[in-house]
C-alpha cells in the first residue's frame, strides 16, 4: 500500500506541473512535444514488457551466476524490484530539476516506464501474498486503490502550492517522499526476509523458523485437479477394461459353441 500510494503520488506530482514547470523554468512552449513526452514513458514501458522477456530468457542458475549477475537478478526479482522503482522515483525528480532541457526531459520520459512497472510489479506483489486466496487478493488490492486515490488527491493538492512556492520545490518533495517509502520498504524487507534467496524460498524460511505453515490456494486447487484427473483416468481404465473384459468373454471359443449351439437348436 505504501508503495501503490508513493508511486501514484509521485507520478501526478510530475503529472500536474511538468507543463507549466518547462514554460517557465526552461522556456520551452512546445505543449505538443511535452505531451509527446509525457505519453512515450508509458509506451516504452509496454513495449519492454513484451520484448525483454523474449531477449533475456528466464534461464538463471544461481550456483552458475556471478556475483554480480546475481545481484541484478535479486535487485529486478520480488520483493526487491519495488526498491529499484522507489529509487528511480527519487533519480528522476532529481533529474527533472536538472538546468538542461534535455535530461529534464529524459527524466520525464522514464517517470512513466516507472509508474507503468511498478504498478504491474505492485500487483505481483500482491498476487504472490494472496497465496491464490481471491478474498485475500482483492482485500489487498482494495488497500492499495484507496492508498493510490488519496495519493492523488494529496499530489494534486501539494504540488500546486509547492509550485507557487519554488518551481522545482514539488520535485525535490517527492523524491524525499520516494526516498522515506524506499528505505521503510527495502528494510522491512531486508528485516523480513533477508536478501540473495528467492520469495518463495526465503518466506519459507521464515515460517520454517517461526513454525508457522503456508498454505496456497494454488497447491490445493492443484491437488485437487490432479486427484480429480487421476479420478477421472481410473474410471476410465475401469469402464474400458469392463467393456474389453465383455468383449473378450463374447469372443472365447466357449462362448462362440454355446451361441453356435443355440443357433443350431
Amino acid at each position: 500500500a505504501l508503495c501503490a500510494g508513493c508511486n501514484l503520488t509521485a507520478y501526478a506530482i510530475e503529472f500536474a506541473t511538468f507543463a507549466i514547470y518547462f514554460k517557465q523554468v526552461h522556456k520551452w512552449n512546445e505543449a505538443k512535444l511535452a505531451g509527446v513526452a509525457q505519453t512515450a514513458g508509458d509506451l516504452m514501458a509496454a513495449v519492454s514488457m513484451q520484448v525483454i522477456p523474449v531477449l533475456i530468457g528466464s534461464r538463471y542458475n544461481r550456483d552458475e551466476a556471478g556475483c554480480l549477475r546475481r545481484f541484478f537478478h535479486n535487485i529486478m526479482s520480488q520483493p526487491y524490484y519495488l526498491s529499484f522503482a522507489l529509487a528511480t522515483w527519487v533519480i528522476f525528480h532529481i533529474g527533472l530539476c536538472c538546468p538542461v532541457l534535455a535530461l529534464a526531459i529524459v527524466a520525464q520520459v522514464f517517470m512513466g516506464t516507472t509508474y507503468v512497472y511498478a504498478s504491474k510489479w505492485i500487483s505481483d506483489m500482491n498476487t504472490f501474498y494472496s497465496m491464490g486466496d481471491s478474498t485475500v487478493f482483492l482485500s489487498i488490492q482494495v488497500v492499495c486503490r484507496n492508498a493510490e486515490a488519496l495519493g492523488g488527491a494529496v499530489a494534486g493538492i501539494i504540488s500546486v502550492w509547492l509550485f507557487t512556492l519554488d518551481p522545482l520545490a514539488p520535485f525535490f518533495f517527492a523524491a524525499a517522499l520516494s526516498g522515506l517509502i524506499f528505505l521503510i520498504y527495502t528494510v522491512g524487507f531486508c528485516s523480513r526476509l533477508g536478501f540473495g534467496d528467492d520469495i518463495e524460498t526465503a518466506e519459507q524460511k521464515r515460517a520454517r523458523r517461526k513454525g508457522l505453515r503456508r498454505v496456497s490456494s494454488w497447491a490445493v486447487d492443484t491437488r485437487k485437479s490432479e486427484m480429480s484427473s487421476a479420478s477421472a483416468e481410473s474410471k476410465r481404465s475401469g469402464e474400458g477394461g469392463g467393456q474389453a473384459q465383455k468383449q473378450a468373454d463374447f469372443e472365447s471359443p466357449a462362448k462362440i459353441a454355446e451361441l453356435g449351439q443355440v443357433n443350431s437348436r
